[in-house]
């Protein structure tokens, strides 16, 4: 008979339009949960250069996408939490546009996260030598932000990630 091919579970919720406006809260972590991107010293993340490159291609992502805008986010040691806002219209966009141009696609969460991890992949693997190693592991986690009490909570997640580091060690 045929090798079965493994299908992967897809953490995505079924039928859900992933790029209709609104928050997201992504999570990815490095291959094998690798400590990479800096080091907390004592609740601070100190950042090293493959830290640096995760930020700045992160905080470049609004300049490649126009309707996407973005909220907290921090750089761990092995992974990543951002909040990621899609939006209906560009962002800095002026009334003063003229009524034939049309709106700017909206992409969807995938293509945005997809975008992200390869841009930092290709720069830490210029930076280290190590052309198509992957950074990322496979997939990301993520969650659609439905009201404001979770978007604070969020939030507050974030702000006190590094100060948890030390106590989630296992």
């Amino acid at each position: 008979g045929r090798p079965s091919l493994r299908r992967r579970k897809s953490m995505r919720l079924q039928g859900y339009d992933y790029a209709q406006p609104g928050a997201y809260f992504v999570t990815l972590c490095t291959q094998d949960r690798a400590c990479i991107f800096g080091e907390i010293v004592g609740s601070q993340m100190r950042s090293n250069t493959m830290g640096h490159i995760v930020a700045d291609c992160w905080q470049a992502i609004p300049s490649h996408f126009q309707t996407v805008e973005l909220d907290a986010w921090v750089a761990m040691p092995n992974h990543f939490h951002g909040i990621v806002w899609i939006t209906d219209v560009p962002v800095g966009a002026s009334h003063a546009a003229p009524l034939h141009a049309s709106p700017p696609p909206r992409r969807p969460l995938g293509t945005i996260v997809g975008s992200f991890k390869s841009a930092t992949a290709r720069r830490i693997n210029t930076l280290r030598g190590t052309p198509g190693m992957p950074v990322w592991q496979r997939n990301y986690h993520e969650r659609i932000v439905r009201s404001h009490a979770s978007l604070n909570d969020i939030r507050e997640y974030i702000h006190v990630n590094p100060a948890r580091w030390a106590m989630d060690r296992e």
